[in-house]
């Protein structure tokens, strides 16, 4: 097959896989834009602070329908700070499915932090893509999970430590190796088993990085675990 033939092949299937996880997402009543009544005519960033508290209180079910609502809000802003707390609302959407065990939603969460439009900053992107692969490790897909990691090694790479924390790469490398020692040894543990379909696509390197930065605030998360500290 002719390179370009190729390439389009795989973007075709990038689409259609995401595609497939957002169908059940919203099969299982988690469509994160759907503002809940409580959340409706209320500002993003009131709502945010709401789910943090709740995050921290460990009153993960309440965070995450109050995440939901102020990422409902935020995608309907038009304040240039919107798109980076958006973000931040899905990363901690994730971060509060992965300790609920649903974590075949955590996956959705996580990759439209990865592949989603509007594009997140390298840095969020790096973080969903860690994220992805915890998930991913538990889900028995660990190759899967060592891709992921590599591309956020890649682009942490050329994006520079000032935009993705050494903390953060840390973190990285750390989950690699005990990826592949797990490998070698043969000791995965699964908690789920994620079916064929349901694989996310791999992140797309193939667009320009350059220009991205993280000046909107997306960088001051605090690195990996944000509020939970996971």
């Amino acid at each position: 097959m002719h390179p370009q033939q190729a390439q389009t092949c795989e973007m075709i299937r990038h689409y259609f896989v995401l595609l497939l996880l957002l169908a059940h997402a919203v099969r299982g009543n988690m469509s994160p834009r759907v503002p809940t009544p409580a959340s409706s005519g209320r500002p993003g960033q009131v709502l945010k602070d709401e789910a943090d508290a709740l995050h921290q209180r460990g009153e993960l079910k309440g965070a995450v329908e109050a995440y939901r609502g102020a990422l409902a809000r935020f995608d309907e802003s038009e304040e240039p700070s919107a798109l980076s707390l958006g973000h931040r609302c899905r990363l901690s959407t994730a971060l509060c499915l992965i300790k609920l065990g649903e974590l075949r939603p955590a996956i959705v969460e996580c990759t439209m932090i990865v592949n989603g439009k509007p594009r997140a900053g390298p840095a969020m992107r790096c973080r969903g893509l860690y994220q992805r692969a915890r998930v991913l490790r538990r889900c028995g897909r660990p190759h899967e999970a060592v891709r992921d990691l590599e591309c956020a090694t890649r682009l942490a790479s050329r994006s520079g430590s000032r935009t993705v924390p050494a903390t953060d790469q840390a973190k990285f490398s750390t989950l690699m190796d005990a990826l592949r020692g797990e490998l070698e040894a043969g000791t995965l543990l699964v908690d789920e088993v994620l079916p064929d379909d349901e694989v996310p696509p791999a992140y797309f390197e193939g667009e320009d990085e350059a220009g991205w930065g993280e000046a909107s605030g997306v960088g001051g998360l605090g690195g990996l675990g944000g509020a939970s500290g996971l």
